[in-house]
Parts: C-alpha cells; structure tokens; sequence
C-alpha cells in the first residue's frame, strides 16, 4: 500500500514538474516570435519607405 502512494506521489510531482519547466520552455519561445513579428513589421514598413523615395527621386 505504502509504495502505491509513493509511486503517485512520485507520478503527480513529476507531472507538475513538468508542466512548470515547459511554462518556462515556452515563454521565451513565443517572446522570440513576437520578436521576430515585429521585426518583419519594422522591415516592411522601412522598405515601404524607401520604395517611395526611391520613386520621388527618379
């Protein structure tokens, strides 16, 4: 009986482990996607930019 409760025990803290260290994985992981977003914006809008001075200088 006793090394049932273990093994649960044992089962129930390495679920919750693991929930926790895949929060972890995953934050960084969706703050490099941001990231990344925003830098293709930035990008856009740049090339945007300099397409129109392009076509105001010729």
């Amino acid at each position: 009986m006793h090394y049932e409760m273990a093994a649960a025990w044992t089962m129930i803290l390495i679920i919750l482990l693991g929930g926790v260290f895949d929060l972890f994985l995953t934050i960084p992981i969706v703050a490099l996607y941001i990231s990344f977003i925003k830098r293709l914006i930035s990008y856009y809008k740049v090339t945007k930019q300099l397409n129109a001075a392009l076509k105001k200088r010729v």
